[in-house]
């Protein structure tokens, strides 16, 4: 009899050989290809405000080689990009296409084995509206969302979502917001329908597989009112640059208990409104070391921040209601070394922690996280990026009570270290082969260890 987990052993040989083909064929194009741009997927990348700056988890994935490879593809892709620029440049509309992807499956742990592929699409444009209406600083937003596919996590039983592309199904509208920068663009503020995940991030999120912090940390969407894809809401936010290495932003966003009603269509301001939901940060953005051309320093971003709502939430043990919830979080990435020689040759240091003191109703009271990103490991993959990550977060004490059965237990803490290996194909593909391993998944100890294989792959235009 055929083992039951006999079909990911065979994508996982495929995908192996997927990866190593076309690493090996891209390497013998880049070779002889001098490096030439400074690093993009580190916190250099984000300098500016968290509501300016903070990668969206369906665009920030992989760093865009300036550098151009030969071949067939990479020609239509220039030719694309080409065509793409020209009609921001003459018309004012910079066009938006990102495909990502996961294939993931667990062979051994979990609830049962098995194999998952999940996606999102997203598309829409950004329109300039100061060269389409004359109206300084102003833009406009309009994008959607496709997401489907199957969760892993159904299968595994963990709560820090093994595929971050796995978001539900269905098409939403997904943002439709008016930005307007003021101040010599010391000041933006942002209104429309809008979600909450340009706060709380770093760079380093967007790079992850593994849904435990791509974007933004799991806890804050248990917890509270915190949206991101595909969902959206009524709101605004405002950032301003304090100084050239500080900043301070706020937001304050509809609560709703059905944020993805109509797919996204229903614009009441108050059907499915129970609160408010309201967001604080400020952050410290500083590059350590010389900023020259051929010496540009280690740069780093650091934040603190918190959140409130009014929205109702039920005691785990059923007495009553908490109509005053609210959290906090502190986070920070630090490129920690450069080679001198190469630029793009550098490693970075990133981690943080989120705290909910209400445990009567938080799931997880406590969430710290932390990883490394080294850019550039093998010579000649300038754009290439190793990363390793750490999550761990602790269920309430109420909840863990509230959540007990005789069978499984009360969950008391969920683990995952997440390894993966961004493969820069061009600067609109890449390939990210990756491995997990989740510890007490959903917090149980009756539920045996999991790990993950497969592989997160993405197009953007």
């Amino acid at each position: 009899m055929k083992p039951a987990y006999t079909p990911l052993r065979r994508l996982c040989a495929l995908s192996a050989v997927l990866c190593v083909s076309l690493a090996i064929a891209h390497a013998q194009t880049a070779a002889a290809q001098p490096a030439t741009q400074p690093a993009t997927a580190t916190v250099a990348a984000q300098t500016a405000s968290a509501a300016a700056a903070a990668p969206d988890a369906t665009t920030a994935v992989a760093p865009a080689p300036e550098a151009k490879p030969q071949g067939a593809i990479n020609k239509t892709f220039d030719w694309i990009n080409a065509q793409s620029a020209k009609i921001n440049n003459d018309y004012g509309v910079a066009l938006i296409f990102d495909y990502e992807a996961d294939v993931l499956g667990n062979p051994t742990g979990g609830l049962t084995r098995g194999v998952a592929y999940s996606q999102t699409i997203l598309y829409g444009c950004t329109l300039d509206l100061e060269k389409i209406a004359h109206i300084k600083g102003a833009s406009f937003t309009l994008t959607g969302l496709t997401t489907g596919a199957s969760n892993l996590s159904n299968k595994i039983g963990n709560v820090f979502t093994a595929a971050q592309t796995f978001v539900g199904n269905g098409t939403y509208l997904y943002q439709a917001y008016w930005q307007q920068l003021l101040c010599d663009n010391n000041l933006q503020i942002q209104a429309g329908r809008l979600n909450t995940n340009t706060f709380a991030s770093l760079p380093a999120f967007g790079l992850q597989v593994s849904g435990g912090v791509n974007g933004n940390p799991t806890s804050l969407f248990v917890n509270t009112n915190f949206l991101s894809e595909p969902y959206s809401i009524w709101g605004a936010n405002a950032t301003a640059t304090v100084s050239e290495q500080y900043y301070v932003a706020g937001g304050l966003y509809q609560a709703s208990d059905d944020p993805g009603k109509n797919h996204g269509l229903d614009f009441s301001f108050t059907d499915n409104t129970t609160g408010l939901f309201m967001m604080a940060e400020t952050g410290w953005t500083p590059t350590f070391g010389a900023v020259t051309k051929e010496d540009p320093g280690l740069p780093g971003v650091y934040k603190v921040g918190g959140y409130s709502s009014t929205a109702p939430y039920q005691y785990f043990n059923g007495n009553g209601t908490e109509n005053f919830t609210y959290g906090f979080y502190g986070m920070g990435q630090q490129m920690v070394w450069r080679n001198a020689a190469n630029p793009n040759n550098n490693f970075s240091l990133w981690g943080g922690m989120t705290y909910s003191p209400q445990d009567d109703v938080a799931e997880m009271t406590l969430m710290g996280f932390g990883g490394f990103v080294w850019q550039g490991l093998i010579p000649n993959r300038d754009q290439d990026q190793l990363l390793g990550a750490v999550m761990v977060g602790n269920f309430s004490a109420p909840y863990a009570q509230a959540s007990y059965t005789p069978a499984a237990g009360s969950p008391t803490c969920e683990t995952v270290l997440d390894f993966s290996y961004v493969i820069t194909i061009n600067k609109n593909f890449f390939i990210q082969p990756d491995i997990q391993y989740i510890i007490r998944p959903g917090g149980l100890t009756s539920t045996q260890n999991a790990l993950v294989i497969g592989v997160q792959f993405g197009l953007s235009l």
